[in-house]
Parts: structure tokens; sequence; C-alpha cells
């Protein structure tokens, strides 16, 4: 069993530089969490196992759990906490969950689930023009006060974009390499290894904390409002350039994106920077489906292949 010690900072697992596999079957999971929070019920509950690095239970629509897969992801979670701690006080008309570490045989967290409606594009798409007007100004205020938190604030527990260091580029080729050498063309190869390298040559200069992860399923509208009701899931925000907070946007429409930037910053050259950064993504699901999700492979390689042609 995996043992735990703290130090002058934070709680440490013994293996925590390691990848070792923390798996657990939904049965065990469930008696994880009855010994730990006997008060919670879990007469219902979700069981989500789609994420790369996290198992999810939700139990009876009120409270999330989120149980790390790796012992790397375990450091991870205690920031998170003091990440959303911070941003939760500088943002307060928007819920963020607020999380609660339990420290046992595998650490985990659980938090309040926001009762509302993921945006999903079916969802965006039965909007009214001027309900979709509205929630742009929802997501540029939101982004506003996010982006101008004091910097400061995140250094010490947090960190900048992976692109930023040269070692994660080179183990990102790598892995890129060794994992898709057989399923893409070369030419299609060479394209990828060139767009990480331009990924590392394009630091852009302003740095702000973002989410960097704002999909349907981490966005929470008002279900009569349709206002921005909340947002979860900090794992993927970083200090980096803010154009990376727009890009999941594009799943909807550029014009979305446009209408954002009206009521934020309007800059020229962010809705390049957004489509330039918004390529990555795709390398996040290529190796995702790769590793778990082997009957998605050929529309992955699909998709892949339009982008980076």
């Amino acid at each position: 069993m995996l043992t735990f010690w703290r130090n002058a900072k934070k709680w440490v697992c013994e293996d925590i530089y390691s990848h070792k596999n923390l798996n657990m079957q939904e049965a065990d999971l469930l008696n994880l969490i009855k010994d730990c929070c006997p008060n919670i019920s879990l007469n219902k509950h979700q069981f989500i196992d789609i994420w790369r690095d996290y198992d999810v239970i939700i139990a009876d629509k009120k409270t999330v759990f989120r149980i790390p897969k790796h012992t790397i992801n375990i450091e991870d979670i205690e920031r998170e906490k003091n990440l959303i701690d911070i941003i939760a006080i500088n943002i307060p008309n928007i819920k963020i969950p607020k999380h609660n570490i339990v420290y046992w045989k595998k650490p985990f967290v659980y938090m309040d689930c926001i009762d509302g409606d993921p945006l999903s594009k079916e969802a965006f798409n039965s909007l009214s023009q001027n309900q979709k007007n509205s929630l742009a100004k929802d997501f540029a205020n939101l982004l506003k006060k996010l982006h101008n938190i004091h910097i400061k604030e995140f250094e010490e527990i947090w960190y900048s974009a992976w692109w930023t260091d040269i070692s994660w580029i080179n183990s990102m080729k790598n892995e890129i390499i060794s994992k898709c050498w057989h399923l893409i063309s070369q030419n299609i190869l060479k394209n990828i290894l060139n767009y990480i390298q331009e990924l590392w040559n394009y630091n852009h200069p302003v740095k702000v904390m973002t989410h960097g992860d704002l999909k349907n399923h981490n966005v929470f509208l008002d279900r009569e409002q349709k206002s921005l009701l909340g947002i979860i899931d900090f794992s993927n925000a970083r200090l980096t350039d803010p154009a990376i907070d727009f890009c999941s946007f594009l799943d909807f429409w550029e014009d979305f994106v446009k209408l954002i930037l009206k009521y934020y910053w309007w800059d020229n050259e962010i809705i390049n920077r957004t489509q330039f950064y918004r390529k990555r993504i795709y390398l996040f699901i290529l190796m995702d489906v790769i590793e778990n999700k082997p009957d998605l492979i050929e529309n992955t390689l699909e998709k892949v292949n339009e982008v980076f042609s």
C-alpha cells in the first residue's frame, strides 16, 4: 500500500514522481468513499472513467468525487485546491466548487455538484441570438477577472504551460513518434513534430492565469436564464497566453469567439493565436484515443490528418 507523509508545505506520496497506476474498480472506489465519508449517501451514483488522469463518481447528483489514476497526479490535487481558493475569492459571482481533500489509502477530492446544464453544442445551438450575446458577455467578464488576478498569487503554487519547457517538448515529440509512427503518414508526422517545435518557439510574452480547458463538460449554464452559472476542473490551468482560454469556443463557431472578444479586449492577433493553440488539443485527443479508446482511432486519425495536412 502507498504511504504518505507531510513535509513543511504539503502531503507527499512516497511514489509521487512515478506514473504508477492507481486504478481501482468501481466497487473498490465506492468502498473507499464510504470509509472516508460515511455521511455522504451513495444510494444513487454515476461512475465516469472517460478521463485519462482521474476517475469520477457523482453521488446523488450532489457530490462529485475525483480520484487520481496515477501517483503523479496526487500532488496536483493539492495544488489545484490552493489555486481554486484564490480564484473563487476573486470571481465570487460564478460557482467554482471548493475542493475538499481526503488523505487516506488513496488521496482524492470531493466537491459540491453544480446544479446546472453543461454547455453542449446542442445547448448552445438552442440559444437565441440575444442569449448567445448575453453568454458572450458572461464569458468575457469571467475571463477578464481570471486573467487580471495578480500573477504573483499563483507563481508559488502553479507553473507555466508545458510547451515553454524544452524537456517537455522533447518528451512530447518522443511520445508522438513512438505511438503514432505506424498510424499516420510520414508527412503528417513531420508536420506534427514541426508544430510541437513551433509551440516552444512561439512563447507569447503576455502571461496570465488561464483555465486551459473551458470545454462543454466543464462549463455549466443556469437552466432557466441560460446564463453562465459555474465552471469546474482547473487541472489544466497554466500561466500562459490568454488566447488559450478562447480555444474551446471554436467548437461552437468562430463568430462566438469574436463576440466574446468584443466584450473582453479586441486584439487583431488573438484569433490567430487561438487557432494556432487549438491544434494542440487534437494531439491530446489522439494520444488519449490510442491509449484508452481504440474504437475511436479511425475518426480521430481522419481529423488529425485534416488539421495537420
